[in-house]
C-alpha cells in the first residue's frame, strides 16, 4: 500500500504540474494574441486618421503646389484649345482636365524629344523666334506662372487678353478667340489636339 500511495501521489503531482503548465501556456497565448490585436487596432486607427487627414488637406496641398484656381477656371469657363501649359503642370492638367483638354507638354520629356523641348523653352524664355510655337501649334490659350517671361511679353501685346490670374498661374486667351467658348473640335481627337498630332504622344 505505501508503494501504491506513493505512485498515486506522484501521478497526481504530475497531472497537477501538467495542468498548471497548460494553464500558463494558454494564459501566455491569450496575452500574445491580445497584444497583437491591440497593435493591429492601433495601426488601423492610425491609418484611418492619416488617410482622412490627407483627404482633408488635399485641396490646400493642391493650391500650394499646382494651379488649382486656374484649373477650376478652365473647367468652368472652358477657354479655347489648344492650351500652352507649364511643363511641371502637365500631369496635373491630365488628371483634372482630360479628356476635355489635351496638355501641350508634361513630365514625359523623353517622349517629346529635344527639338520640341527646346522649342518650348524658347517660347517660355523669349529666346530666338519665341513666337514659333504659338504659330506652329495654333495656341489659343496660355496657362503659365505669373512671372513667366512669355506671360510678361504677351500681356503687353494687344493680341492676348488676361482672363484669370492668381499667385500660381495666369490664363491668357488670344484676343481673336476670346469670344469662343470650349475646346476646339480638334482638341478632342484621339491623339491630342491637332497642333500636337504630328509630334506628340497621346495623354
Amino acid at each position: 500500500m505505501p508503494i501504491l500511495t506513493q505512485l498515486w501521489e506522484a501521478w497526481l503531482q504530475s497531472v497537477g504540474a501538467t495542468i498548471r503548465t497548460n494553464r500558463g501556456s494558454v494564459h501566455r497565448l491569450f496575452e500574445k494574441r491580445l497584444l497583437n490585436a491591440v497593435i493591429l487596432g492601433t495601426f488601423a486607427a492610425f491609418s484611418i486618421v492619416r488617410v482622412a487627414l490627407v483627404i482633408h488637406r488635399q485641396p490646400q496641398t493642391e493650391a500650394q503646389h499646382f494651379p488649382a484656381g486656374a484649373t477650376a477656371f478652365i473647367s468652368t469657363q472652358r477657354p479655347p484649345a489648344p492650351v500652352l501649359n507649364h511643363y511641371n503642370w502637365g500631369g496635373y492638367f491630365i488628371w483634372k482636365l482630360y479628356p476635355d483638354y489635351r496638355v501641350f507638354i508634361d513630365g514625359r520629356a523623353d517622349l517629346y524629344g529635344d527639338s520640341f523641348m527646346n522649342e518650348f523653352a524658347a517660347s517660355f524664355y523669349l529666346a530666338g523666334d519665341w513666337r514659333k510655337s504659338l504659330r506652329t501649334w495654333g495656341i489659343r490659350t496660355i496657362v503659365l506662372p505669373p512671372d513667366a517671361p512669355l506671360v510678361t511679353a504677351l500681356q503687353s501685346q494687344p493680341g492676348w487678353r488676361r482672363t484669370y490670374a492668381d499667385s500660381q498661374a495666369v490664363v491668357l486667351i488670344q484676343a481673336s478667340s476670346s469670344g469662343q467658348l470650349g475646346p476646339s473640335p480638334a482638341a478632342s481627337g484621339d491623339a491630342g489636339s491637332a497642333c500636337q498630332k504630328s509630334k506628340r504622344a497621346p495623354n
